[in-house]
C-alpha cells in the first residue's frame, strides 16, 4: 500500500477532516461535504475552492515519517 498525508483542517471552513470519510482516495468533510483527493490535494466537490497541502511519506519497516509539504 501508499500512504498519504494531508492538512487536517478542511480549506472552506476548517472542518476536521479525520471526523470525515475516506472512501477509496477522497476524504469528504463531515461539516459542508467538501471532498479532497487525498493523494494531490485537489478538491473534488465544493464548496471548497482551495486545495489541501500534502506532506510526503516514507515509511522505513513499520516506522512511517511525514515529512515537508509538497
Amino acid at each position: 500500500g501508499t500512504f498519504y498525508a494531508t492538512e487536517d483542517a478542511c480549506t472552506h471552513a476548517d472542518g476536521p477532516l479525520h471526523e470525515g470519510e475516506l472512501k477509496d482516495n477522497v476524504v469528504t468533510c463531515p461539516w459542508h461535504y467538501s471532498c479532497f483527493d487525498v493523494m494531490n490535494g485537489a478538491v473534488v466537490c465544493a464548496p471548497a475552492t482551495a486545495a489541501l497541502r500534502t506532506y510526503a511519506v516514507t515509511v522505513n519497516g513499520e516506522v512511517g515519517r511525514v515529512g515537508a509539504p509538497s
